[in-house]
């Protein structure tokens, strides 16, 4: 029996494949930079991913707290608690 033609492929359309057959995985990201923190959220939502997005460590544990995200995305130097004191103590 011969394979089924395949479909063209773009960006899009493998997107829209990935968010209808499965559930958005949850990206917590950490970083005191709003800029770098909107266009990472940005990027990572076309992708297809449930984004929180946390200006500081006392943020991000509230967050943590309340919904485990599925990975974390952490700037290490931060005014007050840094990224890495963070992943320690979550």
């Amino acid at each position: 029996m011969p394979d089924p033609p395949l479909l063209p492929h773009s960006p899009w359309m493998e997107r829209q494949l990935i968010q209808q057959t499965t559930t958005a995985r949850k990206v917590l990201l950490v970083d005191d930079d709003r800029l770098v923190l909107a266009t990472l959220s940005k990027g990572l939502e076309q992708a297809g991913y449930d984004v929180q997005a946390c200006a500081s460590a006392e943020e991000a544990k509230r967050i943590i707290n309340l919904e485990r995200p599925d990975i974390a995305v952490l700037d290490v130097p931060m005014p007050g608690e840094s990224g890495l004191d963070l992943a320690v103590s979550a």
